[in-house]
């Protein structure tokens, strides 16, 4: 073997090329199918999707699952049924308190239409005792007034305990006030329906007394006192007022005309 000379070696190595495959080949585009392709050290038929069997308890655990969102689900609309229930039960709360409030209305209306019909019959039933006549005449012998009084029931029903007193007195004329009177007797009846009872007094008027009623300075004054109960147990008192000035002469007073007096007080009060 004839070893050549490092100069003829080298100047071969030169102009000898080396035979490369990249350049010897044409060159391939790369995409990126190729490098997951040629990059893939798995076979096609390993990429498909295994079929997996779940076990009985992931059976369970889906069921489980898939029964608490059934319950989350009917337990909201569970929610909304008893907001909707409330809102009704609210408003049925309300008309019920306008029945009620209707209702009592009505109650009272009927209570007051009663306790109306309940004054009406008693109004109608009860005794009306009062003055049907009186009378009073000046006597110049004795020199008095002698008054007399029919008194007479002009109700429907008696008048229990019943009381009357005649009282005469000489004021000053004309009367600014009325004089408190009180009956003073004891003596109590029973007066039935148009039934009449007679009360009488007498008051003396002489001398200077006398001259200053005819003068009109002066007055007689009459007055009537009747007390009495109902038959509902209710007590009444009725007061009439009369006074006559001027000559003393006999005169009358009656329901239809005066005569010439005039008629005081009231003419009933409940007690």
């Amino acid at each position: 073997m004839r070893l050549l000379p490092m100069t003829a070696l080298a100047a071969t190595c030169c102009l000898t090329p080396f035979a490369t495959p990249a350049l010897t080949q044409p060159a391939r585009k790369i995409t990126l199918e190729n490098y997951i392709e040629n990059s893939n050290p798995l076979p096609p038929q390993a990429l498909r999707p295994v079929e997996h069997k779940p076990t009985p308890s992931e059976i369970r655990n889906i069921r489980d699952l898939n029964a608490q969102e059934e319950m989350a689900k009917w337990a909201f609309w569970m929610l909304m049924a008893t907001i909707g229930g409330s809102l009704l039960t609210f408003v049925g709360l309300g008309f019920v308190w306008r029945t009620l409030h209707h209702t009592r209305r009505s109650a009272d209306y009927a209570g007051q239409g009663i306790e109306q019909n309940r004054r009406s019959i008693n109004k109608q039933l009860r005794a009306y005792v009062g003055p049907a006549n009186v009378a009073y005449v000046y006597n110049a012998d004795t020199e008095a007034f002698a008054a007399t009084a029919e008194i007479k029931n002009f109700g429907n029903t008696p008048a229990y305990k019943f009381k009357s007193c005649v009282t005469l007195q000489y004021l000053p004329y004309p009367v600014e006030k009325l004089p408190e009177v009180a009956c003073t007797n004891s003596d109590e009846n029973t007066l039935h329906p148009s039934s009449t009872t007679l009360a009488e007094n007498v008051l003396p008027i002489q001398g200077d007394r006398l001259n200053q009623i005819r003068n009109r300075s002066h007055c007689f004054f009459l007055s009537i006192i009747l007390e009495y109960e109902d038959f509902a147990g209710r007590k009444h008192q009725e007061k009439a007022g009369l006074y006559a000035t001027g000559t003393p002469q006999s005169s009358r007073w009656d329901s239809s005309h005066s005569g010439g007096m005039i008629f005081l007080y009231g003419t009933s009060e409940e007690l």
